[in-house]
């Protein structure tokens, strides 16, 4: 119980520091749960038992708790990012994995680390591909993504869940496991009952 209060007083930094953060962190929370219950008896995930589920559905809001570290004019500018600018933003992996660290359960770390990696190897911190990407990350990396496109940022209007369902797919092999694509694809009315319900104000 100590160590959830903790994490929540973190979530509440992150969320004073990141005018984007509002539910979003919650939404991530539920669509990562939502989707490692559908993986929870399959074969090919035996690490997805119960405690895998619990956690994931509380710590997947710690994907973006580097962020606190992150200047302020380059988190909320309204513009592109300018290279430089984009560098010091993947810097809120490598962040978060050290705010992470010294805390007892590693699936913090890895998902604040690893969600920014691809199937592809093209993504961040260090162009991990497939399954050397840790299975908590590939979960919430989708989660994450579809509710980014979900929102309206400083620098993007909203996509509506039409849009957002074909980015990803159209994106599974590249940025996504093709294989949790499928899933997402299965589940995807209860991403859009998560967003509706936990829409910001």
């Amino acid at each position: 119980q100590m160590l959830r209060t903790t994490y929540n007083s973190l979530l509440g930094a992150a969320r004073l520091k990141d005018n984007d953060t509002g539910n979003h962190i919650e939404r991530v929370n539920r669509y990562a749960r939502k989707m490692a219950e559908a993986l929870h008896g399959i074969d090919e995930y035996p690490e997805v038992d119960r405690e895998f589920i619990e956690n994931i559905g509380f710590l997947a809001a710690m994907h973006d708790i580097g962020k606190i570290g992150t200047p302020d004019d380059i988190l909320n500018k309204a513009a592109s990012l300018e290279a430089w600018e984009w560098e010091i933003m993947q810097e809120h992996t490598l962040n978060g994995a050290y705010i992470m660290s010294s805390y007892p359960n590693s699936m913090a770390k890895e998902i604040a680390l690893r969600h920014h990696e691809c199937w592809d190897g093209s993504g961040y911190p260090h162009g991990l591909s497939g399954e050397l990407i840790p299975l908590s990350a590939r979960l919430v990396a989708i989660g994450d993504v579809y509710d980014a496109l979900r929102m309206k940022r400083n620098y993007k209007q909203p996509f509506n869940h039409q849009e957002a369902q074909k980015m990803i797919i159209k994106d599974r092999g590249s940025h996504f496991d093709p294989s949790l694509v499928e899933y997402f694809k299965e589940l995807e009315n209860d991403f859009y009952r998560i967003f509706e319900e936990l829409k910001d104000a």
